[in-house]
């Protein structure tokens, strides 16, 4: 029992607890991850909505009704930040720990004087700043064709921290638990993508 007390402190003293020296390390790897390829991480989802807003927004939707007093586009674009803000939570963690399962480089994190908690915090927290990034991105992109009226700006705040936390923590377990890139593929188009339309 003492000597797991002892190994616990020493661990604990050479991190520095949960959100220690090693935490942030992983945080900062996994963030430069995806930052440091914007022309990957950030275009696509980008170039992708502009096309949606132009297609579905103004051309379909010069031909839609209102919907309960509301122009179409400002109707379909809160299920294409989701979409967006899931779908690259989930990627980027999910990948990141397939990635490195596959490429055998993830040893040296399980190897690391890091605890499991630490380790899933980080890769969660940096695939939900992917989200909501990608989330806000969108919502950008959306006011260049529509006027977006906030009602509840405390409610938008709380939503793009917790469902893009969610589906980053859904990405750890696919990481984990994925056996090939065709699994992550899977995941992605056949469990993932069917949820927007429950939206």
């Amino acid at each position: 029992m003492s000597g797991n007390t002892e190994h616990d402190r020493g661990t604990e003293s050479r991190t520095g607890g949960l959100l220690g020296v090693g935490f942030r390390s992983l945080l900062k790897r996994e963030i430069l991850r995806f930052v440091r390829r914007p022309r990957n991480t950030f275009a696509p989802p980008a170039i992708t909505n502009v096309l949606y807003f132009a297609v579905f927004g103004v051309i379909l939707g010069s031909r839609i009704e209102d919907i309960a007093g509301e122009p179409y586009l400002l109707f379909i674009l809160p299920g294409l930040v989701v979409l967006g803000a899931i779908g690259n939570a989930f990627e980027n963690s999910s990948f990141s720990i397939f990635h490195g399962r596959w490429n055998e480089y993830i040893h040296e994190t399980l190897t690391s004087p890091l605890s499991y908690s630490s380790m899933v915090l980080a890769y969660v927290l940096a695939a939900a700043l992917r989200g909501a990034i990608v989330g806000l991105i969108i919502v950008a992109i959306g006011l260049l064709f529509t006027s977006v009226p906030v009602e509840q700006p405390f409610y938008l705040a709380a939503f793009m921290l917790v469902v893009p936390t969610l589906f980053a923590s859904l990405g750890v377990i696919g990481g984990l638990v994925a056996e090939d890139f065709d699994d992550l593929t899977v995941m992605n188009q056949f469990i993932l993508r069917p949820l927007v339309f429950f939206g």
